[in-house]
């Protein structure tokens, strides 16, 4: 039973308690408040005793709110437990209340804090860590979130990734408030355009991803039309019509896919409508998807190569045709894989420019093949492959020559080798340098000659000693008349202009032949020797090496 005077030390005591407090008999009906908690709910005291506590407390918290009244622990504070409350205007207050079971009373001590604001906020934050300040839509984090749902319910969605083409010369004309305008623009017009219940996500710059769930029933080339539509309109500034333009990647990803990994298959299929000016939308190719895949492995092997030892070089004859003995040794770069094995030139020097490492692997290349020739026959000549970077940077010829001095080589047993995509580079500094070489003593080479952009100037302008002719131009003599007299004339031109030539790609006897009748003195081929490894006697060549 309540002791007499329960109710009003409570008064006393709650009016003292600057947070809203309550008093409940074990079957849950109030015997005292203090005016904070009147505030709280915007009630007075009559509507405190009319109200039940199935009133009061919100459906999906009655649970809780049973727990508390069954309490039987004396004397120990508990909670706190978050429970809604009605306000008086029907709003749900959020309050976090502590409770304690008084022995004196046997009364239900209960105190509250309003977190309703505190939960509003965090609302809040939670949504603007999702959304996108700009543009209102999704950013990268609520577009990945949803992936993941669609992942988890197993089920397969559209993903589209899209970027404008001109926003970079938006930005640069007309300032980046025009540019935010454009991008407001777009993403009002995909909310527009794009099925309800579609995500859309802007995830950075002029970067959007759409994701369509399975359950709209997505058609790709619909999707990508609508985008497209989108690009093609102009966006209008006050008087002027801004031109925007787009490119769309599409991609139907099953549900077992990663999340990541369906970005990147977008992200290339982006790539590839960008490339083809003949489309303005790509649906994912898995094969092109698959070999864009193991670009990248390759890319990143190779980062991970440089400076641990696994380029080297290994060599290939360059003979006398009279009597078929070894004036020189081509060092061709290889790469010794820890996984793939020995890879050769073509497979990775492409790639390797375009990332900027060629320069790091040249360097181990020369350095490599350098240390084993000084055991060379005497009078052998060591050619190495310079490329494009290479012969740009000013400090090659004093890397060079120190490495020769260090290895004790002399310059004139070195021919420098170099193609036309490297002289096309750069004229006027191609020049400089290879004068700058050869003044140095080293030999200039012309590599691959009749391959790429065979201009004749090259062969008169350019400070050369020898020039090599590509394979292609000796292989292909018997394919037709003009072909065979192509041939003839090359070879003569080049004698005539008082260059060594050295013919490449001879593999049969009856090239040697026409060589020997065409006075050609030197040639290189797998006749005379497949490229094996520096140290390697001929006769071990292994024969299943790639040409270089």
């Amino acid at each position: 039973m309540d002791q007499p005077h329960a109710r009003t030390d409570f008064h006393v005591l709650a009016e003292m308690i600057p947070a809203p407090a309550l008093m409940l008999r074990p079957d849950g009906t109030p015997v005292g408040w203090n005016r904070s908690y009147l505030e709280m709910l915007g009630i007075d005291d009559r509507l405190v005793v009319e109200r039940t506590i199935d009133e009061t407390m919100h459906p999906d918290d009655m649970d809780a709110t049973a727990l508390i009244l069954s309490e039987t622990t004396l004397d120990i504070p508990l909670g706190p437990t978050d429970l809604r409350v009605m306000h008086h205007d029907g709003s749900w207050v959020r309050a976090s209340w502590m409770h304690r079971l008084d022995s004196a009373t046997g009364l239900l001590l209960v105190v509250a804090m309003d977190v309703t604001a505190r939960h509003e906020l965090s609302r809040q934050l939670m949504v603007e860590a999702r959304t996108d300040a700009l543009t209102g839509l999704a950013n990268r984090t609520g577009l990945v979130e949803a992936i993941e749902a669609a992942r988890e319910n197993g089920s397969p969605y559209l993903l589209a990734s899209l970027d404008l083409d001109r926003f970079k010369r938006i930005n640069d004309t007309w300032g980046h408030h025009v540019g935010d305008l454009v991008l407001i623009v777009v993403a009002k017009r995909l909310k527009r355009a794009l099925p309800l219940g579609s995500v859309i996500a802007r995830i950075g710059g002029d970067e959007f991803v759409v994701m369509v769930p399975h359950l709209l029933d997505p058609d790709p080339t619909d999707i990508g039309q609508r985008i497209s539509k989108i690009f093609a309109q102009p966006v209008a500034d006050g008087g002027r019509q801004i031109p925007i333009g787009g490119s769309v990647g599409l991609v139907v990803a099953p549900p077992e896919m990663h999340t990541e990994d369906v970005l990147r298959r977008a992200d290339f299929s982006l790539y590839e409508s960008k490339t083809d000016a003949t489309r303005s939308w790509v649906l994912a190719d898995s094969d092109a998807f698959q070999r864009q895949q193991v670009q990248l492995e390759l890319e990143d092997d190779l980062r991970a190569a440089i400076g641990t030892g696994q380029f080297r070089s290994h060599v290939q004859p360059i003979v006398r045709i009279s009597d078929r003995s070894t004036v020189a040794l081509e060092a061709l770069a290889r790469w010794y894989h820890p996984v793939h094995g020995v890879r050769a030139a073509g497979a990775f020097i492409e790639s390797a420019e375009n990332l900027g490492l060629i320069t790091e692997i040249g360097r181990d290349v020369r350095e490599h093949a350098i240390m084993y020739h000084q055991n060379a026959d005497a009078g052998v000549a060591l050619s190495i492959n310079l490329s494009a970077l290479e012969v740009a940077q000013e400090t090659l010829i004093d890397e060079l020559v120190a490495t020769t001095e260090v290895f004790g080589i002399e310059n004139e047993q070195m021919i420098l080798e170099i193609t036309e995509s490297t002289l096309v580079a750069n004229l006027t500094a191609a020049r400089n340098s290879l004068e700058k070489l050869q003044a140095c003593g080293f030999r200039i080479s012309l590599d691959d000659f009749g391959a790429g952009y065979s201009s004749l100037q090259y062969l008169a302008t350019f400070p050369l000693d020898q020039v090599k002719l590509d394979r292609s131009i000796l292989a292909g003599r018997t394919s037709s008349k003009a072909a065979g007299l192509l041939t003839e004339a090359a070879i003569d031109f080049i004698q005539q202009l008082g260059h060594e030539l050295v013919v490449e790609g001879v593999e049969t006897e009856e090239d040697h032949e026409y060589l020997v009748e065409r006075g050609v003195e030197y040639a290189q081929g797998w006749l005379y020797g497949r490229p094996r490894p520096v140290g390697v006697p001929m006769s071990t060549t292994n024969p299943t090496l790639q040409r270089n």
